[in-house]
Parts: structure tokens; C-alpha cells; sequence
């Protein structure tokens, strides 16, 4: 994926899931998002880490396991949710936190 080339912030990136795209451009709340990131044990892989702000739904939907955890299958892991990493400025998710529309 590319960086995002936002018309208010310029460019940037960071994955959300698609839930928390609809809830920014609307300006509209999305409650309980977590930050969920995953390392894989591949050693040729250590340095990438899986990362995503994730909403209550998509977790518990697709039974995503505890921040920090360990995917010992990266390829499958990706092949099961790869479809929930969506691309947003950085800058308009801060603001969108900043007004207390994702709280945690």
C-alpha cells in the first residue's frame, strides 16, 4: 500500500479498520477501537509488525487475538484479514481522537 496523499494534512499513512474509515469521514463516533499489533515468529520477517486500529465489531467477528500476540502463519493471518486494513491519513484520525469520537 501506497501513503495516503490527504488534501488537509498532505502525505501520510496508517491502517484502520474499515469501520473507523466510515466513522472519521463522517465525523461520527466509532467506541472502544483498539490498537492491535502482531509479530510473527519468521525470523526473516522480526522487524514487521502486523498493526491496525480496530473496532469493537471486526474483533470480535474475526475472533483477532490480543494485542502483542504472536501469529505463527503470517500468509494465513493476512489471507483471513487483510481485507480490514484500510489506509487513512494519520492527521485526520488524531483529530477525529481528539474530539473524542473513537475513544478507547
Amino acid at each position: 500500500m501506497g501513503i495516503i496523499r490527504c488534501p488537509r494534512h498532505g502525505n501520510g499513512f496508517m491502517f484502520v479498520c474499515p469501520h473507523v474509515v466510515t466513522a472519521v469521514l463522517a465525523s461520527s463516533a466509532c467506541r472502544g477501537i483498539q490498537y492491535l499489533a502482531y509479530a510473527t515468529d519468521d525470523p526473516e520477517l522480526a522487524d514487521i509488525k502486523l498493526a491496525c486500529w480496530f473496532c469493537p465489531q471486526c474483533i470480535e467477528e474475526n475472533h483477532l487475538p490480543q494485542n502483542g500476540t504472536v501469529v505463527p502463519d503470517p500468509d494465513s493471518f493476512l489471507n483471513r484479514t487483510s481485507s480490514l486494513y484500510r489506509p487513512l491519513c494519520p492527521e485526520c484520525f488524531k483529530e477525529w481522537q481528539a474530539q473524542g469520537l473513537g475513544a478507547t
